[in-house]
């Protein structure tokens, strides 16, 4: 199962993360559209604060 966790981010715009193995999925949803990429990241260091 994915667990997604919220990321701060703009009201119009809304972030989340999972990890994966070797970095993070980054989901980023506006209204109807939404978008996922790959950050890698093998440590998982990333506090997701500069996004």
């Amino acid at each position: 199962m994915i667990r997604w966790e919220s990321i701060k981010s703009d009201r119009m715009i809304v972030v989340y993360r999972t990890k994966v193995p070797g970095g993070w999925l980054i989901l980023v949803k506006e209204k109807e559209e939404a978008s996922i990429t790959f950050y890698p990241d093998p440590t998982h260091a990333w506090d997701g604060n500069s996004i």
